[in-house]
């Protein structure tokens, strides 16, 4: 009878703790963006001192040329990203914000900033922590990201704490909490915290 002994055992299981482990934690790659992917929110929270109870989506219209592409909101409101997930204004190819860099990994940071004329705007993120989460489109592990935006002009002003999570099965974000601040030379500043889960979504790959 062949035997083997407790510490190679021990050993062989140790590995494969440590193998199952480091394929957990890899980083979440680029994502595949396919023209007709969908996603829908419900938001709930308040609104400059109004409670608020709604749903938003997107849906990838089109892919363009220089891996950007188009996406059309649920208002029919149409914007440009490119394929990893930042805002991009091709009347201004110099505005480059970076909400999301690839691959994704804990530990992670980074940050960007715009000047044009009077107006300035600055971001930062960091790759915090990777983490499961329940939505209503179900369960998904995630990374959870924070960071904040901040956008000055000479009449106004808006700065955004957020807390993300981008799971790597949605090509998107899972769920996004915000805190928004704005002020208003013309008006009374306001505080917005809103909060957005994925309660569908649907993939063309």
């Amino acid at each position: 009878m062949r035997t083997v002994s407790v510490a190679r055992v021990g050993a062989v299981v140790a590995g494969m703790t440590i193998a199952v482990a480091a394929l957990a934690q890899s980083p979440a790659p680029r994502p595949t963006i396919i023209a007709g992917d969908e996603w829908t929110f419900r938001q709930t929270g308040t609104e400059a001192g109004r409670n608020v109870e709604r749903r938003w989506s997107l849906r990838i219209a089109e892919r363009l040329p220089d891996d950007l592409i188009t996406v059309e909101r649920g208002n029919g409101a149409i914007e440009f990203y490119d394929d990893s997930w930042n805002r991009r204004d091709p009347q201004v190819p110099d505005y480059r914000p970076l909400d999301l860099r690839f691959p994704l990994e804990v530990g992670e940071a980074w940050d960007w900033s715009f000047d044009r004329g009077q107006s300035t705007q600055r971001g930062a993120q960091k790759v915090v922590a990777r983490e499961s989460i329940a939505v209503p489109a179900g369960n998904f592990e995630c990374y959870r990201l924070e960071g904040h935006f901040s956008s000055n002009s000479r009449f106004r002003s808006e700065t955004r704490t957020m807390t993300r999570w981008y799971c790597p099965a949605l090509n998107y974000w899972g769920k996004i909490r915000q805190e928004i601040v704005t002020w208003d030379a013309f008006s009374p500043g306001s505080r917005s915290v809103l909060d957005s889960e994925l309660v569908r979504f649907s993939r063309r790959d």
